[in-house]
């Protein structure tokens, strides 16, 4: 049996909508940082295959920088994507997306407090906190 959008509005309305949102705005995040931060001009200049991982380069840790700010924010467009999309079509969260979050986050955050993990580890939270809810669920009275 198919679940239409209005199944997505039940469950939980505000974390369904807020989980790919966010995902979708710390993708952009990412972008904007590869894109202002970035040493493009170098790693095309050089010819764009192999320019990025040369310990020889002078600004081959901006590169690294800027491929991995780039490469984290498709991921994080791809959670966001396919999160909005499963909430659409079952009207729940899949808890596969609050776990991959969680599993990147939690290390990263250990490992480096100050960065982007917390971020990630938030909103895998806040994904499996929105994998609970039952769409089918009656409210309580």
């Amino acid at each position: 049996m198919a679940t239409t959008a209005s199944a997505a509005t039940t469950a939980h309305p505000g974390l369904n909508r807020w989980v790919p949102r966010l995902a979708i705005a710390a993708a952009a995040l990412h972008f904007a940082v590869a894109f202002t931060v970035a040493d493009w001009r170098g790693i095309v200049g050089n010819g764009f295959v192999n320019t990025v991982g040369d310990a020889a380069v002078p600004d081959n840790d901006v590169r690294m920088s800027t491929l991995w700010f780039f490469m984290a924010g498709m991921g994080f467009l791809a959670f966001g994507t396919f999160a909005r999309w499963a909430v659409k079509m079952t009207g729940r969260m899949p808890a596969q997306i609050g776990g991959y979050l969680l599993a990147a986050g939690v290390p990263m955050t250990i490992i480096q407090p100050v960065s982007g993990g917390v971020l990630l580890t938030a909103i895998g939270v806040l994904a499996l906190r929105a994998a609970r809810h039952d769409p089918a669920a009656k409210p309580a009275a």
